[in-house]
């Protein structure tokens, strides 16, 4: 059952949502974490059981809804996406990789890739989203998974492109961000910069589209992920999602 808001939401560019300002930016941290928690319902029916979740589900009203009668505004952040659950999969499988290093999550939306970090002890996170909801939701799941939500850095200002010459970071995760050709083009090319510095960055997509065919050479597949019946259901049949690393 492919859910009404994210229909509606699916078209909008995701250049649009990492670079345009917060719907709910005026709304008090405790009304907004009141609506999500009405708006969602904590889940762990997905690749990553470990880590619950607030989410849109079949089971809530916004599921139903064409975004203009909820009171979440364009809830990217409300969605764990194939991609990320590939990703944050991924890196619970592959603590080993993530132990004693400083990540950085850009496009963090739920969180659920920086809380894996967390739980696979990496020394520092940022979870990195232009949306403020995103970061309150952090919050919210943070608590869900008894991490302290302060272990985890928040950044709204964007960070790509950010200057590498003072990067902080060992590894770059990216979840489902090459929904779109424009703000595909915004993160190769930053990609490759940092993979000149030395960084490695890990990307996780279901292949909605054949953006990433255009990094052939670049990309080392790391794991495929048959998504769970319910998962596949909303997300339009797709069956599988992958984690590559780009190099």
């Amino acid at each position: 059952m492919t859910s009404k808001v994210r229909q509606a939401i699916l078209p909008i560019s995701r250049f649009k949502r990492y670079f345009t300002p917060s719907h709910n930016s005026i709304i008090c941290t405790k009304t907004l974490k009141t609506y999500i928690e009405a708006e969602t319902e904590v889940s762990n029916v997905h690749l990553t059981p470990e880590i619950s979740l607030h989410l849109v589900t079949p089971n809530t009203p916004t599921w139903y809804s064409d975004g203009k009668d909820s009171k979440l505004f364009e809830p990217f952040y409300a969605f764990y996406w194939p991609g990320g659950q590939g990703l944050s999969r991924f890196i619970l499988d592959n603590s080993d990789l993530i132990k004693n290093k400083n990540v950085l999550d850009i496009g963090s939306g739920c969180g659920a890739s920086s809380i894996a970090s967390i739980m696979s002890k990496a020394s520092f996170v940022t979870a990195n989203d232009i949306n403020r909801e995103a970061m309150v939701i952090l919050d919210m799941n943070c608590k869900l998974n008894f991490i302290d939500s302060d272990a985890i850095k928040k950044v709204t200002s964007n960070l790509i492109n950010a200057h590498t010459e003072y990067f902080p970071y060992d590894i770059v995760l990216i979840g489902d961000m090459f929904y779109d050709e424009s703000i595909a083009k915004e993160l190769i090319g930053w990609m490759d910069k940092l993979s000149k510095e030395g960084k490695e960055i890990y990307l996780g997509d279901p292949q909605r589209n054949d953006i990433l065919s255009s990094l052939d050479g670049r990309l080392s597949i790391k794991a495929t992920y048959n998504l769970p019946e319910n998962v596949r259901k909303e997300n339009n049949g797709l069956m599988t999602t992958k984690v590559w690393k780009f190099e």
